[in-house]
């Protein structure tokens, strides 16, 4: 029994591969587009991220569905596949993520401690001196490169896995079992 490359199907990594890296060019871009036009923290930036993802997991488990699986795909499978794409593309951003923070803007570091430190003391007005200090070396430990793209693989796995439970209820099919 002989078999082509055309018809075997490759299994989740690579193709979560490929989708992962469009995903992940889609939120740097974001990333980058907020920073050059001078609003590096906005929350908008972030709320765009979730259409980004949730389109590319919708895309990407309907084509593996489609071309590599014989149009059949089971709920196990597609949250497989949808929640591998976004711990791939976690990877792919925690890279760049690292890179921009470590060499391209170190000072936004600083802007992100300056608003962590002002939306808390509006929180928490009566917070005490040693409160305040204390949060504000956990502050320090986690705006660090390494950690935010730590936080950056985790949260992107995260929402791939939560979006992909409710898109895998509706890209699911079964088999079509011809009658002889």
């Amino acid at each position: 029994m002989e078999t082509t490359n055309d018809t075997q199907n490759p299994g989740l990594s690579k193709p979560a591969f490929q989708y992962a890296i469009i995903m992940a060019l889609g939120l740097i871009l974001i990333s980058l587009i907020f920073y050059l036009l001078g609003h590096p923290t906005s929350r908008l930036s972030g709320l765009l991220a979730y259409p980004v993802i949730i389109a590319v997991l919708i895309f990407g488990i309907i084509k593996f569905r489609d071309e590599f699986n014989g149009g059949a795909i089971t709920y196990g499978s597609s949250l497989g596949l949808g929640t591998l794409i976004g711990l791939f593309a976690g990877l792919i951003v925690a890279v760049f993520t690292f890179v921009f923070y470590k060499f391209i803007a170190p000072e936004l570091l600083d802007v992100l401690f300056v608003e962590a430190k002002n939306s808390y003391l509006e929180r928490e007005p009566t917070a005490t001196a040693s409160e305040l200090a204390l949060y504000l070396r956990l502050i320090e430990f986690i705006l660090t490169p390494i950690m935010l793209s730590l936080a950056t693989v985790f949260s992107t796995t995260f929402f791939a896995f939560i979006f992909s439970l409710i898109i895998s209820i509706f890209v699911k099919r079964k088999p079509i079992v011809e009658a002889n």
